[in-house]
């Protein structure tokens, strides 16, 4: 037998209810089963609106779920949700909100950051006679100078766009050698002189400090999206060899005691360069950073051996010139407060402009002679650390 039941309307939804349950319902004062049909409205018949419409459309309905009473007991009734039924789209819960994003950071966000790692350096000078012949008279080269990297750091980020960084890395020298040659020709022609010595003691120490601002190319809050930060900075490299265990080749006179020469190489001046970072997703993101440096060299040798030098100062070189700081890597962020990071690091450097050697005597005079140049290599590897608040 088919029930009678009647009609409400709820916005374009027609709901029937069973007149028979309904009057069960009444009469024994217990809540009965019910069931509902919804219907579509007819074509062309315009949705009952009042006053209790929401914004989006749709009218409020609250959600109440009767439980079966147990043994005839009275039925009981339990609070649900309050959602929207809105004709033109789908009902949305009220206490729905978005999901956590990784990459949300209030208006100042600063990164701390730790990292240890391997660098190793290449760095050779030479000078000319005070005549300028020979063109080299004298040659040092620093081979495969291993050092033991600890770098720390800050990026600050402003409003989500202005970036400020600054770092502080030193590096203690564990390995490397020396060779020191002197030439009676030009062209390195005419070797009279050649020496190798250990240079596995000494320090490698780097400052450095600048400005950028974010340019995000894709959604700020979803991955993948790309971010670019042009950056102008200053920035302070310096290298201290100290040249120990001697041992002459040329002539052949062998080892010979005493040597502790020192030579430290300084690097400073300003720089332009451009950071890029790639968030594959929420957590993980590459990153890459090329700068270029305009320097002004400085070295400051002591030659403990030579008696008619000065000490501890007994030669000074200046010239001016440039140099290129690349990295790439990678970042995985464990949560919100820590991340993990992996780089390798390239620079490469020279100055052989406007140089000048000029050397301390003991008798208190001094000569000078042109500086040919400097050059620098360096790479390393970094494994890190950073922790946001």
């Amino acid at each position: 037998m088919v029930k009678k039941c009647s009609l409400t309307r709820i916005g374009s939804l027609l709901v029937c209810c069973p007149l028979a349950a309904q009057a069960a319902g009444i009469a024994s004062g217990a809540v009965p089963d019910m069931k509902m049909h919804v219907f579509e409205a007819p074509a062309g018949e315009p949705p009952l609106t009042d006053s209790r419409e929401n914004s989006s459309g749709g009218r409020p309905m609250h959600m109440v779920i009767f439980t079966e009473p147990p043994s005839g007991g009275p039925a009981t009734t339990h609070q649900g949700q309050t959602i929207s039924l809105a004709a033109n789209g789908p009902a949305v819960a009220e206490n729905y909100q978005e999901p956590e994003h990784y990459n949300d950071s209030p208006e100042f966000q600063f990164d701390y950051y730790i990292e240890g790692g391997y660098r190793q350096d290449d760095l050779d000078w030479t000078i000319a006679a005070p005549s300028d012949s020979p063109d080299v008279v004298s040659e040092l080269q620093w081979k495969d100078v291993e050092s033991a990297m600890f770098e720390t750091g800050i990026d600050v980020t402003y409003a989500d766009h202005w970036h400020a960084e600054g770092k502080f890395a030193y590096g203690q020298v564990v390995d490397g050698h020396n060779q020191d040659s002197d030439y009676k020709q030009d062209n390195r022609q005419g070797e009279f002189s050649r020496s190798y010595s250990a240079s596995d003691d000494g320090a490698t120490i780097e400052v450095s400090g600048g400005l950028g601002y974010h340019l995000d190319i894709g959604g700020k809050r979803f991955a993948p999206r790309l971010r670019l930060t042009p950056k102008v900075g200053y920035a302070f490299h310096t290298q201290q060899f100290n040249d120990t265990n001697g041992i002459q080749v040329i002539p052949a006179l062998g080892h010979f005691g005493g040597l502790d020469s020192t030579y430290e190489a300084t690097f400073f001046g300003p720089w332009g360069g451009l950071g890029t970072q790639l968030f594959l997703t929420d957590r993980l993101s590459l990153q890459g950073s090329v700068e270029y440096h305009w320097v002004d060299f400085e070295g400051t040798g002591n030659w403990n051996l030579r008696e008619d030098f000065q000490h501890p100062k007994s030669f000074t070189d200046e010239a001016e010139g440039d140099g290129i700081v690349a990295s790439a890597g990678g970042r995985y962020r464990i949560n919100p407060a820590w991340t993990v990071s992996l780089s390798a690091d390239y620079q490469k450097w020279k100055a052989n402009n406007k140089g000048i050697s000029k050397t301390y005597f003991s008798d208190g005079s001094t000569g000078e002679t042109r500086f040919n140049g400097v050059n620098w290599d360096s790479y390393g590897f970094n494994l890190g650390m950073a922790y946001r608040f």
